[in-house]
């Protein structure tokens, strides 16, 4: 609270600023003129790039808890250690989201420092009608699981998620091909 106080009195104080600065290099334009309005102005602009500044400055990023949040109809995922937005992209992902334990949040939200679409979490992904598996890691990869074996052990280390689309659970990932098989 006051966070936004403070930066509304700044606006407020920028925009002062800035009409006082115009009026005072009027004036001094119709009664002086000539070189002394060059100077006035060099002056004057330093100080008004400053005003607008202020003015036009980010928010500071918002003390939240992280978690998904709705803001004009959408659903944002708040990651307050990394003070990070991104989209998550449809119903799909909130569920499987919520399902590895981020929390949906009911409170006012606007998304800060936005990344785009959320990537999606690890664990073992079953597209419906591509006939093939997929796993995401931890390291923002995604690979086709060649085996039953291999899917097996990493279905029950990190279990198997509702899946959207192939394009959809890829995108923002890096494709490796085929998973490697653990020693």
């Amino acid at each position: 609270m006051i966070k936004v106080l403070y930066s509304s009195v700044l606006r407020l104080l920028g925009v002062k600023i800035f009409i006082f600065l115009l009026l005072v290099t009027r004036l001094y334009h119709l009664r002086y003129g000539g070189l002394q309005m060059k100077v006035v102005m060099l002056l004057g602009t330093g100080v008004i790039s400053f005003a607008t500044m202020v003015v036009a400055q980010s928010p500071l990023p918002p003390d939240q808890p992280s978690g998904i949040y709705t803001s004009q109809g959408h659903l944002y995922y708040w990651n307050n250690a990394r003070k990070t937005t991104c989209h998550v992209v449809n119903p799909i992902q909130n569920r499987v989201m919520a399902k590895k334990g981020v929390t949906n949040r009911d409170a006012f939200f606007t998304p800060y420092n936005y990344k785009d679409g959320c990537l999606w979490p690890q664990g073992v992904y079953e597209p419906q009608g591509e006939g093939k598996a997929f796993y995401i890691n931890s390291h923002s990869q995604i690979c086709h699981i060649p085996t039953p074996a291999l899917h097996s052990m990493l279905a029950q280390k990190f279990g198997v998620n509702e899946s959207s689309s192939f394009a959809i659970i890829s995108s923002g990932l890096k494709n490796i091909g085929i998973c490697p098989t653990p020693e």
